[in-house]
């Protein structure tokens, strides 16, 4: 009687299908064993150091580039009815200005 293939009705599993085999090894994978790939170099303190400012770098220069492109797309320094913004972007910064004004109502409320 031909054994079903993989995918199709009656098909074995192994009896445990969590154990995995490592490649190259007949030993199962225990799950909080590390992967030998997943095995990173450690790096050294001049290093940590300039991947360090190298993402301060990277996020000074992505926000800058968010404000720059927001501020052409909406004309930010502009008052809203100033702007002279066509319907779909006058929208989308009176969204963006309702968000803004939550946020700040949020993360700072009035005492009473």
């Amino acid at each position: 009687m031909p054994q079903p293939r993989k995918g199709q009705l009656g098909a074995r599993r192994p009896r445990d299908h969590r154990q995995r085999i490592e490649a190259g090894s007949q030993r199962p994978h225990k799950q909080n064993e590390p992967h030998q790939e997943s095995r990173l170099p450690i790096l050294t303190p001049e290093a940590k150091q300039l991947l360090s400012k190298a993402i301060r770098d990277l996020r000074a220069r992505l926000l800058q580039d968010l404000q720059s492109a927001a501020d052409r797309r909406y004309r930010l320094s502009l008052p809203l009815d100033k702007a002279a913004l066509t319907e779909e972007p006058r929208k989308e910064r009176e969204r963006l200005e309702a968000w803004l004004d939550e946020r700040v109502r949020t993360t700072h409320p009035k005492t009473a």
